[in-house]
């Protein structure tokens, strides 16, 4: 590519190293193009493991660059003298190498020709990158959180073109595929190897057979030719050399972590644990057997080797986001099968052990608009996302699936699969064990085998599939729609246990936000008997029951939901309702604590539930924090104007900024427990009359609601408020015996201050007290 001089710059009196490209090969117009390359990409990078580049022009006959010198030896010299290297050095130089690689991913340039040659080692032990004479701009957002998109330019390399150096191009890159960011961890890897054993990892008497090497056979193992490398250190170089871009690392900076902390370490235990050695089956064994061999190996690899280390804006190694699949053809009657696709594999894939899959809620916000993967890795904390399509055609339907890494872009798995519709359960479980397998997860017991259907009658799934389209609904009013369908459901199959599930809490929610109808509490307790009746260990049911016992039975169970919930998340620990139920149990008990740490889990699978966002805004204010709370009510438009940003305002004693948004809630027909916080905001205007009237339409509003306490509490700050000690006092114990003890609340409330000192009140108290730390020792 050139020669190389030392060199003065005049100018500012420094050395520096001249590279020039002879008239001769300037003529060359590749040979030109890629020493403008090197160029434009050294110099678009500023780190300190790469080397500067300072200018670049014409003159003295040729082309040249004038970049940083840097005085040391190549890592090729170094490797020439006694060699292994020793392993602090060999951490060392791989950190920095991983370091500037990491640089350059994220500004969206590959270096494509990592060998020991091109870098160097100065005297001081820092460690340059030289030599971006065949980098690479990628086309797309490169790796990193702050990665932007490179300029798209034409390759100066040909498809099926062989880019880099033999003995240190990756697979791919072998193969004549485009090089990628993990291209260039395969060459580190080999690199790696090299520091650590002496030896080249695929070493062979000639290119074509070098080549073959890296395409097809594995470099010896390191325990076998060099000793006293550690384990962790030996499985990144492993994982480094991977055969498949997609088993390598998802971000090169996670590979320079890595190798960071073995660097402080490199004997501990803590950093990642060793990868499975590929060994052929003894002669003379069976397929069947050889196959129960490798899962039972596999197994006890995965059951011990660590996730990857990821980047905060690409989730864990396994995290998934399942994307609303598209309704091809766009009919709207096929809109709910779509839908259904989707949310049947979110629930089969929701109880893999290990795995953490996004919530329907927040896969959801996603349909209807494109989306670029790597936002939807960023913003729901996810490392794979699955996006695809259903095209349903008379009795047929073919459904396009592909699984992406979120971090980097890649496509690790595509197919297309094409069912009549009495095969859909075979077609889910397809979909689902292939993304299983691409992400090398264990599968759980209930997955391992095929799955027995939920339903043998395709008629009520398809009645299932319509229910849950609109029980799933925000509009919690459009629920009631879901009963006629899931009735229908279970009356084609008695047996079909999740209908009866979704039945009960259709029912449940009837009962709870349009009709206080005593029958709609007792079918559904009918439905949840008869789902746990078909399958014990259904989660939903579990579910059903806990949100049935803590809002419609009298005397409001505490202990008996909270163990029902927490069945549910032991079936599925990635049911975000259920640590949504959970924790709110918890924060009506008055156990904060508890409470956001569910919360905080469940938005870990539903990062868009404004529910749970609501829910922890309002524990702020339970907790005697106002202004936290206003400022999270504030950063969502749906919560700006609600019953806590007005309870926020009149704890800060801010009353008109109060009733401007008062004034803006009653505007939409209010509920019960927007009339009794008015009646709060009344009372502190001193408006008795208006007090009362409040009152009355917050009493009518909620006649026979299983869920009044929270209208009966803002009632007694009320008449707190007022000083009407006798009245204050008989909603209060209302509000406690009717699941609202919150003990903490009551001690801080400013609302209540009138009442404190009154003996009625501190006996009051020291009742709830107690219950109070029965609650936090047994919950």
């Amino acid at each position: 590519m050139g020669e190389i001089y030392e060199a003065r710059d005049t100018r500012l009196g420094r050395l520096v190293a001249i590279k020039v490209l002879p008239e001769t090969l300037a003529s060359d117009r590749e040979r030109l193009a890629r020493f403008e390359n090197e160029a434009r990409a050294a110099s678009a990078l500023n780190h300190p493991n790469i080397v500067t580049i300072y200018d670049v022009g014409q003159g003295g006959g040729g082309a040249f660059l004038a970049m940083e010198r840097v005085e040391g030896k190549t890592l090729r010299e170094m490797l020439a003298g006694p060699s292994p290297l020793p392993l602090p050095r060999v951490l060392a130089i791989g950190v920095q190498i991983a370091e500037g690689l990491a640089a350059a991913h994220e500004a969206g340039i590959v270096h494509r020709d990592l060998k020991p040659e091109n870098v160097m080692v100065r005297s001081d032990g820092l460690a340059k990158i030289l030599d971006f004479g065949l980098a690479k701009e990628v086309s797309v957002p490169a790796e990193g959180a702050g990665a932007t998109q490179a300029p798209t330019r034409t390759s100066l390399t040909e498809p099926g073109v062989l880019v880099g150096s033999v003995g240190y191009m990756s697979p791919e890159q072998a193969a004549g595929a485009p090089a990628e960011p993990r291209s260039d961890q395969f060459a580190l890897g080999a690199v790696l190897y090299e520091m650590l054993t002496g030896r080249r990892a695929f070493q062979r008497p000639t290119a074509v057979e070098t080549l073959s090497a890296i395409l097809r056979e594995e470099p010896a193992p390191i325990e076998t030719v060099a000793g006293g490398v550690p384990e962790p250190v030996r499985w990144i170089v492993e994982r480094c050399l991977a055969k498949q871009p997609f088993e390598r690392y998802g971000s090169t900076r996670d590979l320079a972590r890595d190798l960071a902390r073995l660097r402080e370490h490199p004997s501990s235990s803590g950093g990642p644990a060793s990868a499975p050695r590929r060994r052929r089956p003894a002669p003379g064994l069976t397929a069947g057997v050889v196959a129960v061999a490798l899962v039972a190996a596999a197994v006890a690899w995965l059951a011990r080797r660590p996730r990857a280390s990821a980047p905060p804006e690409s989730g864990g190694a396994a995290s998934l986001a399942i994307l609303p699949f598209q309704n091809v053809g766009g009919r709207k009657d096929d809109e709910y099968f779509s839908d259904g696709m989707t949310e049947s594999l979110i629930t089969g894939l929701a109880r893999v052990p290990g795995l953490l899959v996004i919530a329907r809620n927040s896969a959801f916000q996603y349909k209807g608009r494109p989306a670029d993967v790597r936002d939807v890795g960023r913003a729901l904390g996810v490392r794979y996302v699955l996006e695809g399509s259903v095209q349903r055609a008379g009795d047929t339907v073919r459904v396009n699936a592909q699984l992406v890494d979120s971090g980097s872009g890649y496509h690790l798995w595509a197919d297309t699969f094409d069912r009549p519709m009495k095969d859909i359960f075979a077609l889910q479980d397809d979909i689902s064990r292939h993304i299983i397998e691409s992400l090398r997860l264990a599968l759980s017991p209930g997955l391992a085998g095929t799955p027995s259907p939920p339903t043998r009658s395709l008629e009520a799934y398809d009645d299932y599939l319509r229910g849950m389209h609109y029980l799933r609904r925000l509009d919690q009013r459009e629920h009631e729609y879901a009963i006629p369908l899931l009735e229908k459901a279970v009356a084609r199959d008695p047996d079909f246990a999740q209908a009866h599930a979704a039945l009960a809490r259709a029912y449940i929610s009837k009962f709870f936000n349009l009709e206080a109808d005593p029958r709609w509490k007792t079918r559904a307790e009918e439905e949840i008997a008869r789902s746990l009746a078909l399958d014990p260990e259904l989660p939903d049911a579990y579910l059903a029951r806990g949100d049935l016992e803590w809002t419609l039975a009298n005397g409001f169970p505490h202990e008996r939901a909270i163990r029902d919930f927490r069945r549910a998340l032991e079936l599925n620990p990635n049911l975000a309702e259920a640590r949504r139920s959970l924790g709110r149990v918890y924060l009506h008990l008055g156990l904060f604590d508890r409470a956001n740490e569910e919360w905080d889990r469940a938005l870990r699978t539903d990062p868009a539930d404004l529910w749970v966002l609501y829910r922890k805004a309002g524990l702020l204010l339970f907790d005697a924090k106002p202004e936290r709370a206003l400022e999270e009510l504030r950063k969502h438009p749906e919560m700006e104007n609600s019953q806590d940003a007005v309870l926020a305002l009149i704890w800060l004693n801010r009353d008109d900024e109060a009733a401007d948004v008062m004034e803006k809630m009653l505007k939409d027909p209010p509920e019960t427990e927007v009339h009794a916080t008015r009646a709060v905001l009344l009372a502190r205007r001193g408006d008795v009359r208006g007090v009362e009237s409040a009152v009355a339409e917050s009493i009518r509003l909620g006649k026979g609601l299983g869920h009044f306490h929270h209208a009966e509490y803002d009632i007694a700050c009320a008449y707190a408020v007022l000083r009407r000690k006798a009245d204050a006092m008989t909603w209060l114990r209302r509000a406690s015996a009717d699941g609202f003890p919150c003990y903490p609340l009551f001690q801080k409330d400013p609302l209540l201050a009138p009442l404190r000192g009154d003996p009625d009140f501190e006996r009051f108290m020291a009742e709830i007290g107690a219950q109070f730390g029965r609650y936090r020792a047994t919950a």
